[in-house]
């Protein structure tokens, strides 16, 4: 089941996906590779191309969230696991997902402390200027990363947050300094725009024994805790939530 979801993540973010890629989005062994793909093409989910040995996902894909949907079990567990520690970390707590080209909030815990946030689920955010969205990126394989950051470079029109994708470097510089220290911190810029620079974000990666799950997160006040400060005090339970999450979704 894994790994023919895997299979067909990799058709559905390729757009037109070749055994090699996903094999390399996977690590999947290319024969497998092939009978999931006959299997996901008999079932309607994928049809093979007629112009060359390539695949993509048909419309019956937009039946799957009728059944098991993975960001409706992620905001499932993760809401569980925040009633835990809700009186631990006493910030608004987030759990997200990489939804296509952004972030999505899948569950939320909003209001403590008095501090209303206007992030439920189902509100989208971008991938680079959000700690979320970095931590994620900090943790998917090299191929998953760079999928997504081709895809949002190549947009028609990005957002001038999704624009930073076309300096590679730049974000591979980032990624690099969060996948080291193991958590993301907010853009400034980004939340200057939109918080007015009275809020910041910190996350960490969920990620599980085969894949990442997505980001748990919490948002701070910048005049209670200035950027970036006093997080050896809440680093080490967001790993524990993290952790706790990926290990029961993996199972």
């Amino acid at each position: 089941m894994e790994r023919a979801l895997a299979v067909l993540r990799s058709v559905s973010l390729r757009k037109l996906a070749t055994i090699a890629m996903i094999h390399e989005d996977t690590g999947i062994d290319k024969a497998t590779i092939v009978r999931l793909l006959e299997t996901l093409i008999t079932e309607g989910y994928v049809h093979r191309t007629e112009d060359g040995p390539s695949y993509e996902v048909t419309r019956k894909v937009t039946q799957l969230t009728n059944g098991y949907d993975r960001h409706r079990e992620l905001g499932r567990v993760g809401g569980l696991v925040m009633e835990k520690y809700r009186k631990t970390i006493t910030w608004p707590m987030t759990f997200a997902a990489f939804d296509g080209d952004a972030m999505v909030i899948v569950e939320a815990i909003r209001k403590p402390r008095g501090l209303i946030v206007n992030r439920v689920p189902g509100y989208r955010f971008p991938m680079l200027t959000t700690s979320s969205g970095l931590a994620y990126l900090s943790a998917v394989t090299d191929a998953e990363r760079d999928t997504i950051l081709d895809h949002l470079a190549s947009q028609p029109s990005p957002s001038i947050w999704d624009r930073r994708a076309q300096d590679r470097d730049e974000v591979l510089r980032v990624l690099e300094t969060v996948r080291q220290q193991g958590y993301a911190i907010s853009d400034r810029a980004y939340y200057k725009e939109q918080h007015d620079g009275v809020l910041w974000g910190a996350s960490v990666p969920i990620r599980g024994r085969e894949e990442t799950y997505g980001a748990f997160g919490i948002m701070l006040l910048t005049h209670v805790l200035q950027r970036g400060e006093g997080l050896d005090e809440y680093l080490p339970v967001m790993q524990e939530i993290a952790a706790e999450v990926a290990e029961t979704m993996d199972n």
